[in-house]
C-alpha cells in the first residue's frame, strides 16, 4: 500500500527504464478492487502481462 503519487512516481521511473509496465488506476476503489467490474478488468489486466512476460512453466 502506497499514496496514489508514490505509485505513480513508480510506474514513471519502469516507463524510463523500458520495463514493460501499465498503470491502471480505478479512483472509485480503495486499496482492493472489489467492484465486480473494476475487478474483472483488474484481473484481464494481471493476467494479459503475466502471459507475455511469463514462460510457460514459469521458467
Amino acid at each position: 500500500r502506497c499514496p496514489i503519487g508514490q505509485g505513480h512516481e513508480l510506474f514513471t521511473a519502469l516507463q524510463r527504464q523500458g520495463v514493460p509496465s501499465r498503470f491502471v488506476n480505478f479512483p472509485d476503489e480503495g486499496h482492493w478492487v472489489l467492484k465486480p467490474a473494476n475487478s474483472e478488468h483488474w484481473h484481464k489486466e494481471v493476467f494479459a502481462w503475466l502471459t507475455k512476460h511469463v514462460p510457460p512453466g514459469g521458467k
